[in-house]
């Protein structure tokens, strides 16, 4: 139900356009009910209706999604003559939490135009010149450093450089509900993700953060694309650690970055991971001979990937230091014995 204040200004839909839905939900969390007394709210002054408002035709929302700056701007201006412009620009819709800032961002047409990208920019700087929080949650425990590369991922770039110059001290490690950082966003959402990422990283982004499921940033840009450039600029200059493992399959247990990109055939980082004596060395002790078979399993009929996966077995079984050979020989051991008792068995059978 519209609350009043919510009713007079317009700052939601009708009920016949029904509530904003924010599609950046996380998929691990459950959905709460927001106490309408935490979010943001206006004094008794404000709640009157705006009848003789210029823009009364077309609420501020409204106004935000369509990135319509000039309407937005009255508002502001109108709320800034009763001081209360931080008031408004910071008020949350009850059912979602989603504010002005995030229906800027969330609001952006799937098939972005250049032009509509330098409006919504324009109208992000607006908001956060008249006191925009960017650190506010909405329901699902994202901000709105974490909805651009979703929803703006080739545009992704001046949005972030705006929200970090503004206040990134506070949000540049901040988690959503299921622990996704601003670099787990962009590795796996932006197009490309290098430039991106290398802004964040020069704010103080942690690389080797692990989110719901153990994954670091460098398994969400496996998932994005073979991005090759990126993937070596984060592990050689960034220093992201390919020795996380993370929760890549039904496996049971942990797996590598190798795992992850046989999962989503990643050719070319894959052929890399395997050919680089350095980066196996590092992966030697942890690729399991489980590990493989479900990698094998995965990318069957690929002979490209297959024969990266047949090289890096070939190269585990040959070092008696790696794990696949450790587990190799336990099984070998275990083979031998099970013979021996056997044997031992038929014999005192015979007697």
């Amino acid at each position: 139900m519209p609350t009043l204040i919510a009713n007079n200004l317009g700052l939601i839909a009708s009920e016949k356009a029904g509530n904003y839905v924010d599609v950046t939900a996380p998929v691990n969390i459950p959905v709460v009910t927001l106490d309408p007394a935490s979010l943001a709210t206006h004094d008794d002054e404000l709640e009157k209706p705006a009848t003789t408002d210029p823009v009364s035709s077309k609420t501020l929302w409204e106004a935000a999604e369509q990135a319509d700056i000039d309407t937005v701007r009255l508002y502001l201006d109108k709320s800034l003559q009763d001081s209360h412009s931080k008031e408004l620009v910071n008020i949350q819709d009850p059912t979602t939490g989603a504010t002005l800032l995030h229906l800027t961002i969330t609001s952006a047409s799937p098939t972005l135009t250049q032009k509509e990208a330098d409006q919504r920019l324009d109208l992000l700087k607006l908001l956060v010149s008249h006191g925009a929080d960017v650190t506010i949650c909405n329901l699902y425990g994202v901000q709105a450093i974490h909805m651009v590369p979703l929803h703006l991922p080739t545009a992704s770039f001046a949005f972030l450089a705006t929200l970090l110059d503004h206040d990134g001290a506070r949000i540049i490690n901040a988690r959503d509900g299921d622990g996704w950082t601003p670099l787990h966003y962009a590795a796996r959402f932006c197009q490309p993700p290098l430039q991106v990422m290398q802004l964040l990283v020069s704010h103080g982004a942690k690389v080797n953060t692990v989110a719901t499921g153990h994954k670091s940033c460098l398994f969400g840009l496996l998932a994005n694309g073979d991005h090759l450039d990126c993937f070596q600029w984060l592990v050689h200059t960034a220093k992201a650690d390919i020795r996380l493992l993370g929760d890549v399959s039904t496996l049971g247990h942990r797996a590598t970055v190798v795992l992850q990109a046989a999962k989503y055939g990643r050719l070319e980082i894959l052929r890399y991971l395997v050919r680089q004596p350095d980066l196996v060395g590092k992966l030697k002790s942890l690729i399991s001979l489980d590990e493989l078979d479900q990698a094998r399993h995965i990318i069957r009929e690929q002979q490209p990937l297959e024969a990266e996966i047949d090289h890096l077995t070939v190269l585990l079984d040959k070092d008696p230091s790696s794990l696949v050979a450790k587990q190799q020989r336990k099984q070998s051991r275990g083979s031998f014995i099970k013979r021996l008792c056997r044997g031992l068995w038929e014999k005192v059978n015979s007697l």
